[in-house]
């Protein structure tokens, strides 16, 4: 399917001769290789972006003088209203709308690959007029907080099967280490572990942010 042929481009295969070096979807990758931290919302930004240009164009491969207003107003109006792909059988499906965090990330990562592009004298600079009125929609919830009693039934709760208990108990844990990202739960080492009596520290290194924190 297309996430198989995103996960294994290469901009050197056969399927890509016709395109050369000068393919967006080849540079796409090239920016996102410098962010290795984000590189999966990139590849999912860049999954719509060919389900889009198949639809509009009629093909995956994409270059730059493809890039215009119109096509980047497209995209965004595409994603916002959710949209259709082919798969294996060629019948289109229609995806449920994505989120309003979803389509801000689209196309945040469109915007920085189109930026780079623009500096490197690939696209011109009008291309970003298409997003002067963007605006995905998104909408804030107070976010819930857990109280002490709340927190006390949680972990007293029979849970039945070893699962339930193992997510129950990492809830708990990221609550005591005020919202410790379950990334960084699951790197922790015993060398980061300190005792002193009955109070523990953590000293880790933020794996999004490679902030250094203790706890």
């Amino acid at each position: 399917g297309i996430m198989d042929a995103i996960l294994n481009y290469s901009p050197h295969s056969k399927q890509n001769e016709d395109v050369g070096n000068g393919d967006f979807v080849e540079y796409w990758y090239g920016v996102m290789m410098e962010t290795p931290k984000s590189q999966e919302k990139y590849q999912y930004a860049l999954k719509a972006i060919i389900n889009y240009n198949i639809a509009v164009v009629g093909k995956d491969a994409i270059s730059f003088q493809d890039i215009t207003p119109d096509w980047v107003r497209g995209f965004v109006s595409y994603i916002k209203n959710g949209y259709q792909y082919t798969n294996g059988k060629g019948l289109k499906v229609k995806y449920k709308s994505l989120s309003g965090w979803s389509v801000n990330t689209y196309v945040a990562c469109l915007k920085k690959v189109l930026n780079c592009a623009i500096d490197a004298g690939k696209i011109p600079y009008e291309v970003m007029r298409a997003f002067r009125r963007f605006n995905a929609g998104v909408v804030h919830k107070e976010p819930y907080v857990l109280n002490v009693e709340e927190l006390r039934e949680l972990l007293n709760y029979p849970f039945k099967t070893m699962r339930q208990r193992m997510v129950r108990d990492l809830f708990i844990f990221s609550f005591c280490t005020m919202g410790m990202n379950m990334e960084d739960i699951y790197s922790i080492t015993k060398k980061e572990v300190r005792w002193n009596g009955d109070v523990g520290e953590i000293e880790y290194v933020r794996n999004k942010t490679s902030k250094h924190i203790i706890v």
